[in-house]
């Protein structure tokens, strides 16, 4: 796409990008970790993930969404020809929409849910703020069940797979939970105890109240307060589950046990709400298995011979050696064919500044 194509604010970004990838190319440190600053309050962050032929369509992109201009970025967002960063986008772009869209309006919720599937299929995999997102949306819908399903799968997969009763718990959930998982979990729990407090029908505000007692009850067993678990225990009136948090004198056989109980006691609490197995209930499943970083996302796979990217890094690699004096024919070679296809836009938006600037370094 020509300059032409561009909107003046667009054309402006691409000559602030312009200016910013010049100044990698003479740096090549720079590139896995730079900063676009277009103006005083405005600055973009680009990483090793933005590779080198993608790198205006997600300047494009990320200006776009900064500044509500959703149309725009979703249509940078489709002419992106890399799948990783394509659905990084989509999944960015659904998530905005989603967030800005009205409770009440019917397609909210698959808003929300093709931004996790794209983000599941991208390099950057799921964030976990966007379950705490998705779960005030199904709070304030009144969606009981998706949000029951959602909060027991982000508890199931992030903080069931820690055993309370074990000695070493609180070492294994501050070594094993990032702050943002850590984060989820506590605003999950404020969210299913506010929507308890706020429901009129007395058989929500029961469902609802029990679950957040038995879950910040496992939460605080996690994290070594062990009385306070007892106490939200106590509210649950049921004896049985109170007995479990007596973790005391208890054998390893025991405690594995006891691990086992107290994930089965949760699931029984819920069971009425949970006894189908909606595709709603794995999808979520599959998601928080990512967040939780036990699936990781998607690995890009090395640039293929002869793409822009490749010859990118090959021309990184002959500019350092023409400053250590070490380059060859083939390095100058390496560099003018970068410089080829900036000018031509072959395997990259034509940008002839660049090209200049890459003719330039073989000169140097």
């Amino acid at each position: 796409m020509k300059s032409e194509y561009l909107t003046s604010k667009e054309q402006e970004l691409v000559e602030f990008l312009t200016d910013k990838l010049i100044e990698v190319a003479w740096n090549p440190s720079m590139r896995k970790d730079f900063i676009l600053q277009t103006s005083n309050h405005e600055q973009y962050r680009f990483n090793k993930y933005d590779i080198p032929s993608e790198l205006e369509h997600c300047a494009l992109f990320r200006f776009n969404i900064y500044n509500d201009n959703y149309e725009r970025a979703l249509m940078w967002a489709e002419q992106t020809k890399d799948e990783l960063i394509k659905h990084y986008m989509l999944s960015a772009y659904y998530r905005f929409s989603a967030s800005g869209a009205p409770v009440t309006e019917e397609n909210t919720q698959s808003l929300f849910l093709r931004s996790f599937e794209h983000g599941y299929q991208s390099y950057a995999g799921i964030p976990c703020n966007l379950f705490a997102e998705y779960a005030e949306y199904l709070m304030k819908s009144k969606n009981e069940v998706d949000l029951i399903e959602l909060a027991f799968m982000v508890f199931a997969v992030g903080l069931h797979c820690m055993n309370p009763a074990d000695p070493n718990v609180i070492n294994t959930f501050n070594q094993q939970c990032t702050r943002e998982e850590v984060e989820l979990i506590q605003r999950m729990l404020q969210i299913i105890k506010e929507y308890a407090e706020n429901s009129k029908e007395e058989e929500a505000k029961d469902v609802f109240m029990n679950f957040y007692h038995i879950e910040s009850a496992y939460y605080y067993a996690c994290t070594g307060r062990i009385q306070l678990a007892k106490k939200e225990i106590a509210l649950l009136a049921n004896e049985y589950v109170q007995e479990l948090y007596d973790f005391n004198n208890l054998t390893e056989e025991e405690r594995e046990q006891r691990h086992e109980d107290l994930r089965i006691a949760i699931i029984e609490l819920i069971f009425d709400v949970l006894e189908e197995e909606t595709e709603h209930l794995h999808l979520m499943k599959k998601y928080a298995t990512m967040a939780f970083r036990f699936e990781a996302p998607p690995k890009r796979p090395r640039p293929q011979k002869g793409s822009f990217d490749w010859l990118y890094n090959q021309g990184e690699k002959s500019y350092l050696a023409i400053l250590n004096n070490k380059a060859t024919d083939k390095d100058y070679a390496n560099i003018r064919a970068v410089a080829e296809a900036y000018r031509t836009g072959n395997g990259v938006r034509q940008n002839l500044r660049l090209a200049e600037c890459w003719d330039k370094t073989a000169k140097h």
